[in-house]
């Protein structure tokens, strides 16, 4: 049985990329290699960050006045290279206190700049976001960083501070890509890849362009967005097996909904059919409707799975809505609350817990165990 980490650093990750992974780990791709063993500099890998990043910007619908920076140091670090990216011609960094995270990311900006603390919540031992009618803003101030999830004290943000001109900063490290954000209502954003997308090792950054020309002149070009951005986050040597592994959690994501409108439909048109069932004395009679609603569920699903195999190159077993799943529903139905099954299904119902079967199988067998794996061909 799988464990389930929630502690602190390192969490889970889908164990389909766990799979994909591990069938690559010799041979990416018929490379030869395993990604770790990769130039950063060769096409391979530069094939593969590229791919990661544009999946992301679709994921987190990321404006394209926005680089997206796939860098090292975990959210930490960005506590100080952000006061060291945004603080030219500026000397104040304003400061919402909501925790432990929040804390130390005024620590480290005070090596730096004055941090004013606009707001805190320490008067209740940080169990609540303070109003932002109650913040104290500094006109002109550098930036105004916050800490959207506080994991420690269990403190999160539910609605996105307005701060006008002043770049909103974001450590958004434990439940990025857990929800939509509104991206272009912050400057910056940024986090640790090790909740949500990928394994320790690996830092994103979202930095708008205009945002590009405040560091200081001694931040180590590393550290340095604009640097970096002009590099495709390749100055250095970048983490690269992380970025791939976050690679495939991207690609596991923008399938995943795909997966969940199947199993929500499935859900759906069995509890309908129950519903319905009780109310006929025939089981029989209600097959004209099942078929329809199968039909037109099919209708929705294969053209999302056509898209996702043309337009994006994924190889996506969809099964249309299940009505082996109703069959059963109906079976244990008509147990419980004795409605008459008299006679046989029919050919209808044959034909369909036949294909159900069928394809059931064959999509298991090429999406979850198939060389290719649930991602790209």
């Amino acid at each position: 049985m799988r464990v389930f980490n929630f502690s602190a650093g390192p969490a889970v990750l889908p164990e389909p990329v766990l799979q994909q992974a591990a069938a690559e780990m010799m041979d990416w791709h018929g490379s030869g290699m395993s990604v770790m063993e990769m130039s950063h500099r060769g096409k391979e890998f530069i094939g593969i960050a590229d791919q990661a990043e544009a999946d992301l910007r679709t994921l987190l619908a990321i404006p394209a006045n926005y680089k997206v920076l796939f860098l090292q140091g975990g959210a930490i670090a960005e506590n100080a290279i952000v006061p060291m990216n945004l603080l030219a011609g500026r000397t104040t960094g304003d400061y919402v206190n909501t925790g432990e995270w929040s804390k130390k990311s005024l620590k480290e900006a005070k090596k730096y700049c004055t941090v004013n603390i606009a707001a805190t919540a320490e008067d209740k031992n940080f169990t609540y976001v303070p109003v932002q009618n109650t913040w104290k803003l500094t006109p002109g101030a550098a930036f105004v960083h916050v800490c959207t999830n506080e994991t420690i004290g269990g403190v999160e943000y539910q609605w996105t501070p307005d701060t006008g001109d002043i770049p909103l900063v974001a450590d958004m490290s434990s439940h990025l890509l857990s929800r939509p954000v509104d991206i272009a209502k912050f400057g910056v954003i940024y986090g640790g890849a090790q909740k949500n997308m990928g394994p320790a090792g690996l830092t994103l950054v979202i930095v708008r362009d205009d945002l590009l020309d405040r560091a200081l002149p001694v931040t180590p070009s590393a550290f340095h967005w604009k640097e970096q951005a002009a590099a495709d986050s390749m100055l250095n040597t970048p983490p690269t097996y992380a970025i791939y592994i976050a690679g495939l959690t991207f690609q596991w994501l923008m399938i995943f909904p795909v997966l969940l409108l199947q199993i929500i439909f499935n859900a759906g048109l069995a509890l309908f059919v129950s519903r319905l069932g009780a109310k006929v004395h025939d089981i029989r009679q209600l097959i004209p409707y099942i078929m329809r609603i199968w039909m037109y569920g099919s209708a929705i699903l294969y053209p999302v799975s056509f898209f996702a195999e043309r337009v994006h190159g994924w190889q996506l077993a969809v099964v249309e809505a299940n009505p082996l799943l109703i069959f059963i529903e109906l079976t244990r139905h008509s147990l419980m609350e004795g409605i008459t099954l008299a006679g046989p299904p029919g050919r209808l119902w044959i034909e369909a817990v036949i294909w159900t079967v069928l394809v059931g199988i064959g999509g298991y067998v090429y999406f979850w165990r198939g060389e290719k794996g649930y991602g790209r061909g």
